[in-house]
C-alpha cells in the first residue's frame, strides 16, 4: 500500500510542479487539458500499482483505489488551483483569474475526458501490440 500512495505522491508532486507553470505561462484553456489528462491518467497507473499489492479482500482493495484517486484528484483540481491563483483575482473576468479557470477545467472535463475515454488510447495499444 505504501507504494502506491508514494507513486501518487509523486504524480501529485510533478503535477503541483507543472500545472502552475502552464497556467501563468502559457494559458487557462491549455491548463485545463493537462489537468483532464492528469485525471484520466491517474486511475490506470493507480490501478496498475494497486494490482501489484497484497489485499485481504476486495472491499480493501477498492478502499486503497479510492483513496489514491480521490487524494491526487482532489489536490490537482481544487487545491493547485486555489493556491495558483492570487487572492485579487478569484472573482475577476481576466483569463487567470478563478471564475475563468474554472469554467475551462468543466469545459474541459465534459469534453476532452469524454472524447479521451471514447478514443479508448490504452486499448487501442493492448489490442495492436
Amino acid at each position: 500500500r505504501i507504494c502506491s500512495l508514494v507513486v501518487t505522491f509523486g504524480m501529485t508532486l510533478l503535477s503541483i510542479l507543472t500545472l502552475p507553470l502552464i497556467r501563468v505561462h502559457i494559458n487557462t484553456i491549455f491548463y485545463s487539458v493537462i489537468l483532464s489528462t492528469y485525471n484520466i491518467i491517474i486511475p490506470l497507473v493507480v490501478q496498475a500499482m494497486v494490482s501489484f499489492e497484497k489485499h485481504p479482500d476486495e472491499g480493501d482493495k477498492q478502499q486503497s483505489l479510492y483513496i489514491n484517486i480521490a487524494l491526487f484528484r482532489w489536490i490537482n483540481t481544487v487545491i493547485v488551483t486555489d493556491l495558483t491563483t492570487p487572492f485579487l483575482a478569484k472573482l475577476g473576468v481576466e483569463t487567470f483569474d478563478m471564475m475563468n479557470s474554472v469554467n475551462a477545467l468543466l469545459i474541459s472535463e465534459m469534453v476532452y475526458s469524454p472524447i479521451l475515454k471514447f478514443i479508448d488510447i490504452g486499448g487501442i495499444i493492448q489490442r495492436h501490440y
